[in-house]
């Protein structure tokens, strides 16, 4: 029932989405609907972070690098949601191919106090159908793809997609 669930909240969910900010060039990920790949990676303070462990919130995963010129202009954004969202969702930023200095020189200079990992020879990156960054995926408690977005985020697309989240979290039967 709560896979159904997920899968017909995606689906309503790219067709808004197609709708009113979709690019219709755009490449639909096959992700969406199905599980989250479980991954471990190193974390910038030196712990290892598996999406199995990550906790029962709905989780944002963002993919980025420093060399991203649109991830600089996105991640003020996510700066102002982790505050906003800290305790109903985790936000995770993955780092595409870039290197831990530099991740956390960004870190450092930029703020953001979410966990960010290492995916050095880029298999999470692969495994989740990246394609470049930044991009971001919704993904629900029970660890499905809600949404996969190959974009710099906007307020109002982080918004729709984190009501989303939100929304299953209430509708799901209690103990599932």
């Amino acid at each position: 029932m709560a896979g159904g669930l997920v899968f017909a909240a995606g689906f309503l969910g790219l067709l808004v989405y197609g709708l009113v900010w979709g690019d219709p060039r755009a490449v639909p990920t096959p992700m969406v609907g199905g599980p989250a790949p479980d991954f471990a990676l190193e974390t910038l303070s030196g712990d290892t972070l598996r999406l199995s462990e990550a906790g029962d919130q709905p989780l944002v995963i963002n993919f980025w690098a420093s060399w991203c010129i649109p991830c600089q202009d996105e991640h003020p954004l996510l700066v102002d949601y982790s505050v906003a969202y800290k305790g109903r969702i985790r936000l995770i930023g993955i780092v595409y191919q870039d290197t831990r200095a530099n991740a956390e020189r960004w870190i450092r200079e930029r703020g953001g106090d979410w966990t960010n990992a290492l995916d050095l020879r880029s298999q999470t990156a692969i495994e989740y159908g990246v394609r470049g960054v930044p991009e971001t995926f919704f993904i629900t408690r029970d660890r499905q793809v809600l949404q996969h977005l190959p974009m710099p985020m906007t307020p109002a697309v982080l918004r729709f997609w984190t009501d989303s989240l939100l929304a299953l979290g209430k509708t799901k039967a209690p103990g599932t």
